[in-house]
């Protein structure tokens, strides 16, 4: 197999490769919000495809944030819930940020994530905030943004219209993902999957090539 450097086109997920996340301090969040029966009501929510939809716009944040308030003891306000849902996006670490800067002149880039609204326009605050960056999109060729899609990944369709909206080769894409799911669903389609542990990202594996 060519080395990933030798490759057109790279395809990045975001949360868990680009972000760091920590998805145990939107737990912590919404129970300290009082949120009732946490680990059953969450259950629940996901058996209802509460965050799915969410994530592909079949329901508002307005009704994510009222299936949140139902399980809430008082009332609590937007930003409020907005802050616990975001808890869990922390920073984008300076090296990931420089090394797609010096990708971008040789390599079309591209972000592919799972994500909604809320996180979106947040995660887009700490980027402008740390790295002076008003939004990711600066950084790629596109942004392809699953709750813009009404699609998510680990379904191939989502692969297929990045594939064909930007008139790319699979055999000379690589995907860089922290999942497994998602990196077989890429492959299935001739995509070259790169899996990423959260500890390392994707940094040393381009840079020990």
């Amino acid at each position: 197999m060519k080395k990933f450097r030798n490759y057109k086109n790279y395809i990045f997920d975001l949360g868990g490769v680009i972000l760091n996340i920590a998805p145990e301090k939107t737990r912590e969040s919404f129970i300290n919000l009082e949120f009732t029966d946490f680990e059953n009501n969450l259950k629940a929510m996901y058996a209802k495809n509460i965050f799915d939809d969410l994530e592909t716009n079949k329901i508002l944040p307005c009704e994510f944030r009222a299936e949140i308030l139902s399980h809430l003891v008082r009332k609590k306000t937007d930003d409020e819930i907005d802050v616990a849902w975001n808890a869990m996006l922390l920073d984008f670490p300076f090296e990931r940020i420089d090394l797609l800067k010096k990708l971008r002149p040789n390599k079309n880039l591209f972000l592919l994530s799972n994500t909604n609204s809320i996180h979106c326009k947040y995660f887009n605050k700490i980027l402008a905030d740390k790295h002076q960056i008003a939004d990711l999109s600066l950084l790629f060729d596109k942004t392809y943004y699953s709750f813009e899609m009404g699609l998510r990944k680990p379904n191939p369709k989502i692969f297929e219209q990045v594939l064909s909206d930007c008139g790319l080769i699979a055999q000379e894409t690589v995907f860089f993902d922290d999942s497994q799911e998602n990196i077989a669903a890429a492959n299935s389609l001739g995509i070259v999957g790169c899996l990423i542990n959260p500890e390392n990202g994707f940094v040393d594996i381009l840079n020990n090539e």
